[in-house]
């Protein structure tokens, strides 16, 4: 399994932890405040605390699933970006000119000697002879396509590795969320202090699962790399572009 894939596992993982806690968060808060203003032996200091500390964890947690999405989406395009890489580049690192090479080998290809003579005769013999030359750039620009290629693979894979240690923070502080809410339900029938402690414990909860997305949201930077590929690419093309074919015969066929 690729650091990509295991990307794209915590990634659902994340997504599924963050959806129930969205659903079950609010309804929480909202029976441990009623229960809290129903009980008669809590100061209202005590009440005004809870119901304070209530607000904000969910004030904190509503930024949570918009900060989280579009940063998702990027990384699902990414693992998809990724996948094709990996699927073409090897194609290109697997391309034989053996076949080719044999082709246009010693006397493979006319004319030799005086076997016949044209004022397309020198024409012919430059093209004929330049061909191994042309053919060695050619095998030399995809083997350095291939490099490339290769290079930008193992960005994308210290790109994910990267991103897989701030996802399975931001996946293990849900979940710790996700207990502190379990929690609080559990605490609401007792009600009592110990039902602000509860409130307490899940504010602070919130706040480790908000420090934690934003630890993930902080992606690593792989458009440098990307940029760095394209321009050696950019090069590798430039190369072959500037290595022109000698001039051809210029006779028509029937006029050899």
């Amino acid at each position: 399994m690729t650091a990509a894939d295991e990307v794209g596992i915590k990634l659902d993982e994340l997504n599924a932890k963050v959806d129930e806690a969205t659903s079950q968060l609010r309804d929480a808060l909202q029976g441990a405040i009623d229960k809290i203003a129903s009980e008669p032996l809590i100061p209202p200091p005590v009440k005004n605390y809870a119901i304070k500390q209530a607000e904000s964890g969910w004030n904190q947690y509503i930024h949570i699933p918009p900060k989280k999405d579009p940063v998702v989406e990027a990384l699902v395009r990414t693992i998809s970006d990724y996948a094709s890489l990996a699927t073409a580049g090897p194609q290109y690192c697997e391309v034989d000119f053996e076949q080719a090479q044999a082709a246009i080998g010693p006397d493979a290809l006319g004319p030799r000697d005086d076997d016949w003579t044209s004022s397309n005769t020198q024409l012919y013999r430059n093209a004929v002879y330049s061909l191994p030359t042309k053919l060695q750039g050619l095998q030399d620009a995809v083997r350095q396509f291939c490099q490339i290629l290769r290079d930008l693979l193992a960005d994308f894979n210290s790109f994910f590795i990267g991103v897989l240690v701030a996802l399975i923070g931001a996946v293990v502080a849900v979940a710790g969320l996700i207990v502190a809410i379990v929690g609080l339900v559990l605490a609401i029938p007792s009600g009592g202090a110990g039902l602000v402690v509860a409130i307490v414990s899940l504010v602070i909860a919130i706040i480790s699962a908000v420090v934690a997305i934003i630890a993930f949201i902080t992606l690593p930077d792989l458009e440098a790399s990307k940029q760095t590929a394209i321009d050696r690419l950019r090069q590798v093309a430039e190369s072959v572009r500037n290595s022109p074919w000698p001039i051809g015969p210029t006779l028509a066929g029937e006029e050899w």
